[in-house]
């Protein structure tokens, strides 16, 4: 029998505890947690070439072009330890990096929720 492939996108609103979230459900499935900033941080630490451009953009103090972003996102969520499953979870929702999951050939679930309202300030 095949083991199912757990693939979560989490988006939530700054302050929704969307990391929280989603390190719970990924401890739960046995797959890591992932967010947007994770990767960019692997990219760079790891000395790859992504992470190398984007070195470039960020020593520049330029903001990185939203493909490249892209790019680093799909190659991290294609490592070693997420071949059975990933959570990944932005509160920032980067649409374009949202649709490229979609599009990405693999079966995937999202969640999104609202930020409740606050009241008194």
């Amino acid at each position: 029998m095949a083991t199912a492939v757990a693939r979560l996108a989490l988006i939530g609103p700054p302050g929704a505890e969307t990391a929280e979230v989603a390190y719970r459900l990924a401890g739960r499935l046995g797959v890591p947690s992932i967010s947007i900033v994770d990767a960019v941080q692997s990219a760079v630490r790891t000395g790859s070439e992504l992470g190398d451009e984007l070195r470039r953009f960020l020593n520049a103090g330029q903001a990185p072009p939203l493909g490249l972003v892209v790019a680093i996102v799909h190659r991290r969520l294609g490592e070693p330890d997420a071949v059975d499953g990933f959570v990944f979870w932005t509160e920032s929702p980067v649409l374009p990096v949202v649709r490229s999951l979609e599009t990405s050939g693999s079966t995937w679930s999202s969640w999104s929720w609202p930020m409740p309202r606050r009241h008194g300030g």
